[in-house]
């Protein structure tokens, strides 16, 4: 299995099987309706994320069947690492923690800033390198090694996973404009059914679920300049192989915009504030790029073309599993690079790897669902 330069395989697995099944069985409303009816979820879990809770059983109810056990061929300690990973996956793509987590990101970002621009300066050399037929970096490859060093340390680790997870689960605002618009129409639609069920039950209706009196595409903009922009951005400091992403961002918002203005005659006042928010945004996201690009002249540009990023040698692992035929879930597959396994101790480091190395993956491809 191929080891990425910021996540295990193991941790990759995880998250690649959490995608397939993080909305299983989702009845279509969101949690804060099935709380509000007193739904079987919400009484089942406590009113606590009662949709995540049944989409993480119901994951496990069906991998530990005969014919459906992804994770059988696992040793028992990277069992319980797996299942760990993608229970808290999951579980974070409840919308209460979006907010919680890019204020997370900023103070990490405000924290290690220094580190982080530094980081970001050799991605962009890399990227220049590798564009290039002239000019090459010599010995620089991202992440650099303080910034894979940073994200082992203490909680790091897991804020990496479930921002990389829920970044693919409301990515629908960074894919090109035709794909965001086919989601937001799918994603409006399922709160307008909700809302549907609001007025018929005589409760209070969503600001987003009356179709009577919502906006398509100011709802869209709304979305993205309070709810997905800050996390994008939050995101792209810490990764910046992703700022292609925040880029289509503005795109799509610049296209929202445009079907808000043609929609119908608009006062000089509303077009202004829209026009306000889009530049704020548009700034915003330049600001993400400037700030390693005034510091680009201290990297040394080489003339040769044989020593282009490339990916650093393998560190050592903290520690590696020997296979067990006799295992307790079944005999042992190797699941990492280098013929190693993680362990209890810890999951495997990661090599630090060129810029081209982490591209944006969707994992999950759904819309902003509660």
């Amino acid at each position: 299995s191929r080891q990425g330069p910021l996540l295990t395989a193991l941790e990759e697995l995880a998250l690649l099987a959490s995608a397939v099944c993080h909305d299983i069985g989702h009845p279509g409303v969101n949690n804060d309706f099935l709380v509000r009816t007193s739904d079987s979820l919400a009484i089942r879990y406590n009113d606590i994320s009662p949709l995540e809770n049944m989409h993480c059983a119901r994951m496990f109810d069906i991998i530990t069947k005969p014919r459906a056990e992804v994770f059988g061929a696992l040793q028992k300690e990277q069992y319980q690492e797996v299942r760990s990973i993608c229970v808290a996956a999951i579980l974070h793509t409840d919308n209460v923690h979006h907010m919680p987590m890019v204020k997370k990101l900023q103070v990490f970002d405000e924290v290690h800033t220094e580190l982080l621009v530094q980081a970001q300066e050799v991605y962009h050399r890399c990227q220049s390198a590798l564009e290039s037929s002239e000019a090459s970096v010599d010995g620089a490859v991202w992440p650099t090694r303080d910034l894979s060093e940073l994200l082992w340390e203490g909680d790091n680790r897991a804020m990496l996973r479930n921002l990389v997870f829920h970044f693919a689960d409301i990515n629908n605002t960074t894919r090109p404009f035709a794909i965001c618009k086919e989601w937001a129409v799918l994603v409006l639609e399922e709160f307008f059914s909700q809302g549907d069920a609001e007025k018929q039950r005589g409760l209070p209706v969503g600001p987003l679920n009356n179709r009577d009196k919502l906006n398509r595409p100011f709802s869209q903009i709304g979305f993205i300049d309070f709810f997905a922009a800050p996390f994008v951005f939050a995101t792209v400091r810490l990764l910046p192989p992703l700022e292609e992403l925040s880029d289509q961002l503005i795109e799509n918002t610049r296209t929202w915009v445009d079907e808000w203005i043609r929609e119908e005659t608009r006062t000089e006042d509303e077009a202004q504030g829209v026009t306000v928010r889009l530049k704020r945004l548009e700034e915003r996201s330049a600001a993400l790029k400037q700030r390693a690009l005034q510091k680009s002249s201290s990297f040394r540009i080489l003339p040769s073309k044989a020593s282009r990023c490339s990916r650093a040698p393998p560190r050592t692992s903290r520690a590696a599993a020997s296979a067990a035929p006799n295992s307790p879930r079944g005999s042992s597959t190797n699941h990492s690079a280098g013929g190693t396994a993680s362990s209890s101790a810890g999951p495997q480091r990661a090599p630090a790897a060129s810029g081209r190395d982490l591209m944006p993956h969707d994992v999950s491809g759904t819309g902003p669902r509660a």
